[in-house]
């Protein structure tokens, strides 16, 4: 009895390990990271709007992020553009998770111009009528991922340094005295530099 419990139990720990490298590829398998993934995100660093990430078998990958707004009438034209780029790296995969690290940058754009028309004789612009902001975003940051199905949801979060440049064109306009107050800074770039934690988020599509 004893001779042949430990046969069966040899063959049973022998069989273990002939398909252990089997489970564990097909778990790894099952784990892997979706190379590619689609959806939307915001944030400092990632930029905002329609939004690619895609991941590489080495754990390498990378994400876009792009989205342009307009609206044009007698008295506004607005423009702004979001363009965001990021490195991602894979530091711990589970089952439905994946922890990992992110570097890169984000270049926002925004123009905007206000006509006032209450003084015919006179067509002047309000304090935020001929707007230029230049903002540009560098950093990095820790994030996690975790997908279920097709769903990916995504948090990240880091540090970024942000310059800022600014031009404001035009006057002001006084309402109570309708008059034209001349602006000492118009047409002048105003530059500004900060250092703050960023946050970012998205959804994906993950195929």
């Amino acid at each position: 009895m004893q001779l042949q419990f430990k046969i069966k139990t040899a063959l049973a720990f022998s069989f273990t390990l002939l398909t252990l490298p089997l489970q564990v590829k097909a778990e790894a398998s099952e784990g892997s990271l979706k190379t590619h993934n689609l959806g939307f995100g915001a944030g400092f660093l990632s930029g905002y709007g329609l939004t690619y990430r895609h991941w590489y078998p080495s754990g390498n990958g990378y994400q876009l992020a792009f989205i342009p707004i307009a609206t044009v009438n007698e008295h506004r034209t607005f423009f702004n553009s979001s363009t965001g780029a990021i490195g991602l790296h894979s530091l711990h995969q589970t089952l439905h998770s994946n922890f990992f690290g992110y570097y890169g940058g984000h270049y926002n754009f925004t123009f905007e111009k206000n006509t006032n028309a209450r003084n015919s004789n006179i067509p002047v612009w309000t304090e935020q009528s001929n707007n230029v902001l230049h903002n540009i975003y560098a950093g990095g940051g820790m994030g996690l991922e975790v997908h279920v199905w097709n769903v990916n949801v995504s948090v990240m979060a880091g540090y970024a340094a942000n310059s800022q440049m600014e031009k404001n064109e035009g006057n002001y306009f006084d309402y109570n005295s309708q008059k034209v107050i001349p602006n000492s800074d118009s047409g002048k770039w105003k530059n500004t530099f900060e250092l703050q934690p960023s946050g970012e988020v998205a959804l994906f599509y993950s195929f």
